[in-house]
């Protein structure tokens, strides 16, 4: 559409629109297992609806190019095709055109999030019982109820593979395995320090314990029950009153979303502890998030139930419930789009000083076409490539003559540093620092908030 920004934000909007009918899809099939009449089957589904469409992660998530949106909507897709073919076990055609639409779904997701692989373990997992109903020998019925899954999902994942090794020389393989390893987030970006097993190793059992339970609680906090306060909260506390309703004890779509959900915040803690401070579970959360939600409208659903028939009400009350859950949550996600907001606007005041300081300092530049060609260093290149329409690069997690071998390898001639890392600017402005820059920094952008300008010199290199 020729701007990146609003196709991404139309795209995700777009796509967003699915979550409310999704979510309260999977409301009123947990409600008609758990055997509630249509009134409060529909309050259900309502409730859930409307709490999707207001929930800050998902609002806040559309704003951008994020894969959150896409793996939320895709993962309750999946959950509600998981319970459809764990039903459709017949082994005949209803079974594999059941199997090929979930395989296309996982595909989808899989473009979306590589946790998918979460939710095909939840398959894998459910499948058991299933395959053991049906007649004749295990391993045909493991082929006759998976193999029409594993044909979709292909028919989607190999053409994306093959395009990531025509493209990049490889999939994302080697950047999980470096996310294992991890020692600090900043890693992702090294061009010579990358993360190596024997320097994971030496943080000792301590190191790596602690790093774990900081993932754990953070997860746990910053998305469950700050995130999406305060359904994550008011559902937690439903699911244990609730787990003996047949919808939590059968191969429900609310079963999916749970179980996936669970599996992904247990594995991302424990895997890719470093990683998630940075937002990793906080992106993929969208299956266990969606259970939460359609589990606490269920458990006020049977609060109101008890309290009308305490108190004799005919019929029971089904709106109270979700529409007090509706009224705390409105408030807290407006607290939510403010915050981020602000912060937003700020960084966008920011960055537009510094891009009109970028556009005078290649105005008198001796070859400013070039600078304006080359590509930037910056510790904030997707707001600035977006801003600037040219290409900017993250500075490397390196001592900074690294910033030398990445000028040789790209042509990048200038660095911007907004100074909100621990180590940039101060590391440049150090006189050691300064030997891999071909001239003095200058302040640049806004006085009370201001960048540093740094000209790259190419003859500087890692030894």
């Amino acid at each position: 559409l020729g701007t990146p920004n609003l196709a991404g934000q139309l795209g995700r909007a777009l796509l967003g629109a699915s979550i409310a009918p999704l979510w309260g899809a999977v409301g009123r099939v947990a409600g008609t297992l758990d055997g509630l009449g249509p009134r409060r089957r529909a309050a259900a589904a309502l409730g859930a609806g409307i709490l999707a469409a207001l929930l800050g992660p998902w609002l806040v998530a559309t704003a951008g190019p994020d894969s959150t949106v896409p793996f939320a909507v895709l993962g309750t897709l999946d959950a509600l095709l998981i319970a459809r073919l764990l039903r459709a076990t017949d082994g005949g055609r209803r079974t594999a055109r059941a199997g090929l639409a979930l395989g296309l779904a996982l595909g989808l997701t899989y473009l979306a999030r590589q946790e998918v692989v979460w939710i095909g373990l939840t398959l894998l997992l459910l499948a058991v019982p299933a395959i053991r109903r049906l007649d004749g020998d295990r391993v045909r019925a493991t082929l006759r109820l998976l193999g029409p899954v594993v044909v979709g999902g292909l028919m989607l994942v190999v053409p994306w593979l093959l395009r990531q090794q025509l493209t990049f020389g490889g999939g994302a393989a080697g950047q999980v395995v470096d996310n294992l390893l991890l020692l600090r987030n900043e890693q992702i970006f090294a061009l010579h320090d990358a993360p190596t097993l024997g320097a994971f190793l030496a943080q000792g059992v301590g190191g790596i314990l602690g790093n774990i339970a900081r993932a754990a609680a953070m997860q746990l906090t910053d998305t469950v029950v700050l995130g999406a306060f305060p359904v994550g909260v008011v559902g937690v506390i439903a699911l244990i009153g609730l787990r003996r309703r047949p919808s939590l004890r059968s191969a429900s779509a609310l079963v999916v979303l749970l179980l996936s959900g669970a599996i992904t915040f247990v594995a991302t803690a424990l895997l890719f502890p470093v990683a998630t401070l940075w937002g990793t579970f906080q992106h993929a959360s969208g299956p266990l998030l969606v259970g939460l939600v359609v589990a606490a409208v269920l458990g006020l659903d049977a609060v109101m139930t008890r309290i009308s028939i305490a108190r004799g009400w005919d019929p029971v009350n089904v709106i109270v419930g979700p529409a007090a859950l509706i009224a705390l949550t409105v408030p807290v996600t407006l607290i939510q789009l403010a915050s981020v907001r602000g912060s937003a606007l700020e960084m966008e005041r920011r960055i537009e000083a510094v891009a009109a300081a970028l556009d005078v300092a290649a105005a008198t530049a001796e070859d400013p076409a070039g600078d304006l060609a080359a590509p930037l260093v910056s510790d904030h290149p997707m707001s600035l490539a977006w801003l600037l329409e040219r290409p900017v690069m993250v500075i490397p997690d390196d001592p900074p003559a690294a910033l030398g071998d990445l000028a040789r390898l790209t042509g990048a001639r200038q660095l911007v540093v907004f100074g909100e890392g621990d180590r940039y600017p101060e590391v440049l402005l150090h006189p050691m620092g300064r030997t891999c820059l071909a001239e003095a920094p200058v302040r640049v952008g806004l006085v009370d908030a201001p960048a540093w300008l740094f000209r790259i010199d190419p003859a500087c290199a890692v030894r």
